[in-house]
């Protein structure tokens, strides 16, 4: 149990890391992304870490980046394991400009909701009502 426990949250850690990474990368903070990147993939140097970055770069039509990622991926990931034939797949379909992940919401209203909560803590503003 404590293992899934551990799982759980290395999954949960890479959704939230992938999140923030696209997010970065929208609004151009491309050298914070890098640093993002380079801080998890070192922790979790897997075909699931780098394909999941590349996904989001793929969103973004920011193919450069996709291939960076890709080509970091093919010499960090070990033969060993299982699912890196995943990254050429990944790169190959954002190569081509297939389609890449839906979103619940369009990125506009994410991007619109991110700068509020920039702008709530630069203000002292609270989620439960409280002003600082």
């Amino acid at each position: 149990s404590l293992l899934a426990a551990l799982d759980a949250e290395r999954t949960a850690l890479g959704d939230s890391t992938r999140d923030y990474y696209e997010m970065l990368l929208a609004v151009g903070r491309g050298e914070d992304a890098e640093k993002l990147a380079t801080e998890y993939l070192e922790l979790f140097p897997t075909s699931d870490g780098y394909a999941g970055l590349m996904l989001r770069a793929g969103r973004l039509e920011l193919k450069a980046v996709a291939k960076r990622l890709y080509e970091r991926g093919t010499q960090a990931v070990p033969d060993s394991d299982p699912r890196k034939s995943r990254l050429a797949r990944v790169f190959e379909r954002i190569e081509k400009g297939q389609k890449l992940g839906r979103r619940e919401a369009s990125f506009e209203e994410e991007l619109e909701k991110a700068k509020q909560s920039q702008r709530d803590a630069r203000d002292g503003v609270t989620h439960d009502g409280d002003d600082g």
